[in-house]
């Protein structure tokens, strides 16, 4: 029988390991000033914006609890550890979950990374870019993408609002007792993107919070409307509908043609230097 190994943990994981930062204290000094960041794309821009200053992004350890926003939050707290955190606002309009976390930031007023670096019209700007990045080697497909991805953008990005406010109401009620928010249903086909319009929340919000979801986006319409689209609600919209143009390909392998895609405009674009703004650099 061979002999059986733990798991390698990833490094990057590992640098945000609170056991690993402590025992490294004990040898050195660490010199750098660690970020945690959320998930992939987040680290890999924090990166970029901290060049030069001396700081080390790093994911929290992929392990329960510390996964996430409140999985970094809970980290923080429990080890008391001198390190810094960017995390998205969601649904947080008021500040209140990092209200006790003075070394944490979130996107304020923007709903999260993405929205924080790009307006709402400038992936439509983007189309070009993108296009050519989803399909290299297809010069006809490409362009086609483009100008339909153009027309369509208003109303795939209504939708995707509307979704954001979903997920926001999912946010703010997921640890109430009074409202029984129900599991997620599967994620839209363009069919139900194209027919159903704003409504297609429904693997979201279920018919009995239906009103209380309306209640909701009547409060916060403008706090809403300001914090832009959310990252993922944006994804569970343009997957589908760039799935429809590569149609043999796993929704799975599109998302990270779409992630990279998105990730090299914020970079080609310069956009992710303003995540500078989030950081603790030193002068």
């Amino acid at each position: 029988m061979r002999p059986s190994f733990p798991p390698t943990q990833y490094l990057p994981n590992a640098i945000g390991d609170p056991k690993r930062r402590s025992g490294e204290a004990k040898i050195r000094s660490p010199v750098d000033v660690l970020v945690y960041a959320e998930g992939y794309v987040d680290r890999s821009l924090l990166e970029l914006a901290s060049s030069g200053h001396g700081i080390k992004v790093t994911l929290p350890p992929q392990r329960e609890p510390y996964k996430g926003k409140q999985g970094i939050l809970k980290l923080l707290g429990e080890t008391q550890q001198s390190a810094y955190a960017v995390v998205d606002m969601d649904h947080d309009f008021s500040g209140l979950q990092i209200k006790e976390h003075p070394n944490v930031k979130d996107t304020r007023a923007k709903c999260c990374l993405l929205s924080y670096l790009l307006g709402d019209d400038s992936l439509v700007v983007a189309a070009g870019f993108l296009s050519r990045n989803l399909f290299p080697k297809d010069t006809e497909k490409a362009e086609r993408f483009r100008k339909t991805f153009t027309e369509n953008w208003p109303f795939l990005h209504m939708v995707a609002m509307e979704r954001t406010a979903a997920r926001m109401f999912r946010g703010k009620y997921q640890n109430s007792k009074k409202v029984r928010l129900g599991g997620r249903g599967e994620l839209p086909t363009l069919a139900k993107i194209f027919s159903q319009k704003k409504k297609c929340i429904r693997d979201l919000i279920s018919p009995q919070n239906e009103e209380l979801y309306a209640e909701f986006n009547r409060k916060y319409a403008k706090k809403i409307k300001d914090a832009g689209v959310n990252d993922h609600a944006l994804e569970e919209v343009l997957i589908p509908f760039i799935a429809h143009f590569e149609p043999e390909l796993s929704l799975n392998h599109i998302k990270n043609k779409y992630s990279k895609a998105v990730e090299k405009f914020l970079i080609y674009s310069n956009a992710y230097k303003r995540a500078a703004a989030l950081l603790p650099l030193t002068p």
